[in-house]
């Protein structure tokens, strides 16, 4: 059970991480 929770909080991570991303690429176009 420990890894489920593990990988999900992973895949969690990335996906803000790519959120994040997304929105860099956006703002450093605008500029």
């Amino acid at each position: 059970m420990g890894n489920l929770f593990i990988k999900q909080m992973q895949r969690l991570r990335e996906a803000e991480q790519r959120e994040r991303g997304d929105q860099r690429d956006a703002m450093s176009a605008a500029e």
